[in-house]
């Protein structure tokens, strides 16, 4: 793991690890306070996940 303390826009976090549900879960969690800038087809995953889930609470 390496961690970069970037003051003006927090930490980044660079792992290597296998992607799966339950760290998409754990992103997930964060909510708004965390964002994924790479590997481009996760921070798709979760834009997508996100997206889904504002949409249930905008439209009931």
């Amino acid at each position: 793991m390496i961690i970069e303390d970037s003051s003006d826009s927090g930490l980044i976090l660079e792992y290597e690890l296998i992607i799966n549900y339950e760290f998409i879960g754990i992103i997930l969690s964060y909510g708004s306070h965390v964002k994924v800038i790479k590997p481009k087809f996760l921070a798709d995953k979760i834009a997508e996940i996100s997206t889904r889930t504002m949409e249930q609470y905008l439209l009931h």
